[in-house]
């Protein structure tokens, strides 16, 4: 008989050697922690920084924030380990997906702002303390492992990058610091432009058969967009894409939801020499029509010393688009101080949206625009997706031709989301609680109860704001059983076209 002593003695003994043995893996590997972090720090070229700035890029050197939010880190010596690797390469792909290091500190360096998305996102695990995530901790918790003061210094020095390159003037004190922001900016734009890019915006003309124009897909009247799933061209050929809304698109970083355009003159040019959307050939055919309007020449040649151009007809375009701004939203009146601009409800929503971190990529006026992510980030949108698959589904991938981002896009802007639909690219959410849901599930890893869905609609239909005095208002949205749909008159056109459901003939997973 085995003596129970002998079993004790056994068991302390592997516990102790296991403490010893783990104690001696964290203080190796500690050791190349610091001296990766010094590398990094000798590095660090912060002449003429600020001292809050300099202490905050000290300590994510310090700390190995770049082990896994660098694309090609170097692995650690215990990579070597069969399929530790893999695992470690898994996890480095997924922290980089979501956020790299590297831009954040070529931006202070070179003393530029950092991107707003970059600093939320910063923000949102700094105020979860989510980061560094458990594992990673478990063997790197000496030189990794961030206190409270580390915390409330990076905090501090978003706080600062917010006031020095996003000021947020109109704010009610409460809110200065927050990732959205009330709409204030105004545009500077040339009258004699707007006005002629607003001719053009209407102009027919644009097209190769004389009936498409920019409002024909963007309709100021309708959300600045056309209420399908995807839009309708030249001879009723099927464009690949959602039309984004063009109001607020003047925020946006780029335009599309590829980003393929780097401005809004750009992007006017896209879809005028698209064969699928306006399917003209040269700007010197559509000139030739446009100047059989002789009020049309005058206006070119009073506007522009040379004249009517294929780029003066995309720049008075784009003048014009840069005053589609919506301003005072019941949100915007929030945000500047009047808290009875919501209901408890509504408020109820805005708080579910910074618990769950949606602010961490629909950030400032416009609340999105300003970075590209992967649709489908802890499981796959489109591979769940059922009905027919578009071209336009690989995202940012049809620019840069990288696997690494493919299903990546633009992330929309949400203001006047409530009269916008259908929704994401391909069109494929008919309603505002299924684009919630569908995000919540795809994007933040949760599941929304029924309440917390009505919350964050009723919070986002006050993002509605005004144009010319006005609050939008959509004629092509109406309730279907207790739902606000937003369709066309072309609905049936389009699905006789594409031979493919409506978002509302189909669910998503």
């Amino acid at each position: 008989m085995i003596n129970k002593k002998y079993i004790k003695k056994a068991i302390v003994s592997a516990v102790a050697l296991g403490i010893v043995g783990y104690g001696a893996i964290v203080y190796t590997i500690h050791k190349e922690d610091v001296a990766l972090a010094n590398k990094r720090l000798d590095a660090l070229s912060l002449h003429n920084i600020d001292d809050l700035s300099a202490q905050a890029m000290r300590l994510l050197a310090e700390k190995g924030c770049a082990d896994c939010h660098t694309p090609n880190s170097p692995l650690p010596f215990y990579a070597k380990v069969p399929g530790v690797k893999q695992t470690m390469q898994a996890d480095i792909d997924k922290a980089n997906q979501s956020f790299e290091l590297a831009p954040v500190v070529q931006a202070v360096e070179q003393h530029q702002a950092v991107n707003q998305v970059a600093l939320a996102k910063l923000e949102f695990v700094l105020n979860n303390n989510s980061m560094p995530i458990p594992k990673y901790l478990a063997i790197h918790w000496p030189s990794s492992y961030l206190n409270s003061a580390d915390r409330q210094l990076l905090l501090n020095w978003i706080k600062h990058q917010r006031q020095q390159y996003y000021p947020n003037p109109t704010a009610a004190p409460q809110f200065k610091n927050l990732a959205i922001q009330p709409i204030h900016t105004v545009f500077k734009t040339d009258p004699a432009k707007v006005a002629l890019g607003l001719s053009l915006y209407n102009n027919i003309h644009l097209s190769a058969n004389n009936k498409y124009a920019c409002s024909s897909c963007h309709s100021i009247h309708t959300g600045g967009t056309d209420n399908l799933p995807t839009s309708l061209g030249i001879n009723n050929l099927d464009d690949p894409m959602n039309a984004p809304t063009v109001y607020d698109s003047a925020f946006n970083m780029s335009q599309f939801w590829n980003g393929r355009a780097a401005d809004l003159a750009a992007q006017a040019a896209g879809p005028i020499f698209n064969p699928v959307e306006m399917g003209s050939k040269n700007w010197g055919n559509i000139i030739a029509k446009l100047k059989q309007d002789p009020q049309l020449v005058k206006l070119f040649d009073a506007s522009y010393k040379d004249g009517m151009t294929g780029a003066n007809i995309t720049n008075a375009i784009a003048e014009y688009e840069k005053t589609l701004i919506t301003t005072n939203s019941r949100f915007d009146q929030y945000l500047e101080g009047n808290l009875s601009a919501l209901t408890p409800k509504e408020i109820e929503g805005f708080k579910l949206f910074l618990k769950t971190g949606c602010q961490t990529c629909h950030v400032g006026q416009s609340m999105g625009g300003q970075s590209y992510e992967k649709m489908g980030v802890y499981s796959s949108f489109f591979d769940n997706l059922k009905g027919k698959h578009i071209e336009g589904d690989k995202g940012r991938y049809l620019v840069t031709h990288n696997e690494k981002q493919m299903h990546y896009f633009k992330v929309p802007n949400l203001r006047n989301i409530a009269i916008t639909g259908p929704y994401f690219s391909g069109g494929r959410a008919a309603t505002l609680s299924e684009a919630v849901n569908a995000m919540a599930k795809y994007q933040c890893n949760t599941d929304f109860t029924p309440k917390e869905t009505q919350a964050m609609v009723a919070y986002l239909k006050t993002l509605t704001g005004e144009y010319q005095g006005k609050t939008l208002t959509n004629p092509n949205c109406h309730d279907v059983n207790g739902q606000q749909v937003c369709n066309s008159a072309k609905d049936q056109v389009w699905k006789q076209v594409t031979g493919r459901k409506l978002p509302t003939e189909m669910s998503l997973n």
